[in-house]
């Protein structure tokens, strides 16, 4: 969970995908080891949309060489299970669903990036499973309120602490973040993880015993890198499990156990804006129509100087410049350059 939020915080100048995944998926090496999996695990970047392309692929491969797996995701909590039967049942129809799953509410994310997944399930009839617990029982557990008998029946059975790697690798990211989320404190960080990832082994495993299927899982990749989070969890709760992952990355790589496939990107930010590095600051490329850098006035060619007063010479900087008006809650002030002359945009999150 705590991830979740941190990487939820870095979405504002995250990169996107062209639609062009470099992805190749047929080949007996690869089918070989898929088809000796009993859970796949595909880590995604949550607001990329080239990771969900190769999401939709992966499961229209595993259905194409004889599989028929259960999905598991990590974007909806276990009290919406009964939402995923009704569906299964073809109950509730796919229009309805976003709306049935209070999907804005309980993930956020654009709904249609996982569209395709809904429909391939329905079409082959393939159960889906909540893996995840509520997000506010999260917060309150890790700060160590008490919680309901409603709540607690939320909580798996078994909260597996994270292991001295996946420590270090936590406290690398808390630390890069806590200028932006100073409330965010180290213990809680840690606690709120072990809590979401044990949650998530343990109704992974639940579904690999219910219908005997491999478990194919869609999950944030910080929760599998390095064999962290989710893969040691499932390995302590299912020693004897073969567990195979995809992950984005910057070379297409195949072994035994992953592959890492690369999707070509383009930087283009949250905010609408399509920025390239200038001598100056950053130049802005492209403006999308009726985005939020649209509605605000900016133009191509504009070269952001400052970001709330702070000088931009890469998208890191515009990162944290932005990251300290969410902190504050406060508008975000552009000073820009457009022909010669300095202009100041004020833009609303």
């Amino acid at each position: 969970m705590g991830l979740r939020l941190l990487l939820l915080i870095c979405s504002i100048y995250l990169s996107a995908c062209t639609l062009s995944p470099h992805l190749k998926l047929d080949g007996g090496y690869l089918n070989q080891h898929l088809k000796k999996a009993d859970y796949i695990l595909v880590g995604e970047r949550h607001t990329n949309k080239c990771d969900h392309i190769v999401e939709k692929l992966i499961l229209q491969h595993l259905l194409k060489i004889g599989l028929k797996p259960t999905i598991g995701l990590e974007m909806i909590p276990e009290p919406y299970q009964k939402v995923l039967d009704k569906f299964y049942e073809q109950k509730i129809p796919l229009s309805k669903l976003e709306k049935e799953l209070h999907w804005k509410k309980n993930w956020g994310y654009n709904f249609s990036y996982y569209l395709p997944i809904f429909k391939i399930a329905k079409k082959h009839r393939l159960p889906i499973i909540a893996l995840n617990i509520p997000s506010p029982l999260v917060v309150k557990w890790s700060k160590g309120k008490s919680l309901s008998p409603q709540e607690q029946n939320y909580l798996p059975y078994r909260i597996i602490s994270a292991n001295k790697k996946q420590i270090v690798y936590l406290k690398k990211q808390l630390k890069q973040h806590l200028f932006f989320a100073p409330q965010i404190k180290l213990n809680s960080f840690l606690k709120g993880q072990a809590l979401w990832e044990s949650k998530m082994a343990e109704r992974a495993f639940w579904a690999y015993k219910k219908f005997h299927n491999p478990v194919l899982i869609y999950i944030g990749s910080g929760h599998i890198k390095n064999q962290y989070g989710l893969i040691y969890r499932l390995k302590i709760l299912h020693p004897t499990a073969t567990i195979f992952s995809f992950l984005p990355g910057k070379q297409r790589q195949v072994t035994e156990n992953i592959y890492i496939y690369k999707c070509p990107s383009t930087t283009k930010s949250y905010l609408g804006l399509k920025l390239t590095k200038n001598s100056s600051g950053l130049k802005v490329k492209q403006v999308l129509f009726n985005s939020k850098a649209y509605k605000t006035g900016f133009k191509k060619g504009d070269i952001i100087l400052k970001i709330n007063n702070i000088p931009v010479k890469n998208l890191l900087d515009a990162h944290k410049a932005c990251m300290k008006s969410i902190a504050n809650k406060s508008p975000v002030s552009f000073i820009i350059k457009r022909n010669n002359k300095i202009i100041i945009l004020q833009l609303d999150l």
